[in-house]
């Protein structure tokens, strides 16, 4: 399965509200609907295993 993140290099000082959404965005709740999306195949499976790095 492929990953995806994103970073934004900057100090917190100078990271703006977006550029912090954005980071939260991607590397957050692509993980969560990713999983989701997942869990329905492996319950019906009645296996399965997920492992986020």
């Amino acid at each position: 399965m492929p990953n995806a993140g994103i970073t934004r290099d900057r100090s917190i000082r100078k990271m703006n509200d977006n550029d912090w959404l954005d980071v939260i965005q991607t590397n957050l709740n692509a993980v969560f609907f990713c999983t989701t999306a997942a869990m329905q195949r492996m319950t019906n499976q009645k296996y399965g295993r997920i492992i986020n790095i």
